[in-house]
């Protein structure tokens, strides 16, 4: 309780009273295909992985235009004694030497870095999404084989020797071992529940996206308050 106190930002006392809502069942991944790939193409690194690449292709059609030359006009407003005066500017911008081949040659160079960058963040975001999967199914399969099975068998092993013991074909020890090997089984299987909800949690991480109805609705609440802010505020 002092752990969870700490976790919580309470005292351990006040942790004690804490209830505690069940784990959940294992969530329902039917959309998974469609949430592995919004997630390698709406993941917040993936977005600034793109971001950056719209900056450098931004940068390189600059440097580009830069090769040519530049011919800007520049019109003006002058009052003097009673006379107004418009007058206009005209300056004419030469290319470099090399006609911007050296900045342009550059400008491709991190436009290539770029891309890179983007296709090494979705590939980790696609990577870190088939992990958790892969731990999730593991994490499940084990939790269902202890529960379905293990714990079942050691019950029914104990049971048969608390019976054996009362018709006097067995002894304490007999039963004593066979407990131990219940709790054994029933340890193993609060071991595989915590591993599945800690593989649940990377998968939402993963993701970036919560399997609690509950929460994924304030999510959507907030958001949709905070876009109707801003809408109103660009409304006024």
């Amino acid at each position: 309780m002092a752990d969870l106190g700490k976790a919580l930002g309470v005292n351990p006392a006040a942790a004690r009273d804490l209830a505690l809502a069940p784990l959940a069942d294992a969530p329902a991944l039917t959309e998974l295909a469609a949430w592995r790939r919004d997630a390698a193409i709406s993941r917040r690194d993936v977005l600034k992985a793109v971001a950056d690449y719209d900056l450098a292709e931004q940068a390189l059609r600059l440097e580009v235009a830069h090769q040519y030359p530049a011919i800007s006009l520049g019109p003006g407003y002058n009052y003097d004694h009673g006379v107004t005066k418009l007058p206009f500017s005209l300056s004419l911008a030469l290319p470099p030497w090399d006609l911007n081949k050296h900045a342009i040659a550059q400008a491709e160079a991190k436009r290539a870095e770029a891309g890179r960058s983007l296709e090494l963040a979705q590939a980790n975001a696609l990577a870190a999404v088939d992990a958790a999967t892969t731990a999730l199914a593991t994490a499940q399969d084990d939790f269902r084989r202890n529960r379905d099975h293990d714990v079942p068998l050691a019950q029914h092993a104990h049971d048969n020797v608390a019976a054996s013991l009362k018709a006097g074909e067995a002894d304490k020890v007999d039963e004593l071992a066979a407990q131990g090997a219940v709790l054994d089984a029933q340890l193993a299987l609060l071991d595989a529940r915590h591993a599945a909800a800690t593989a649940t949690a990377d998968l939402e991480d993963a993701l970036r996206r919560s399997f609690d109805p509950a929460e994924t609705a304030l999510i959507q609440t907030t958001m949709t308050a905070e876009k109707t802010k801003v809408a109103m505020g660009v409304g006024r």
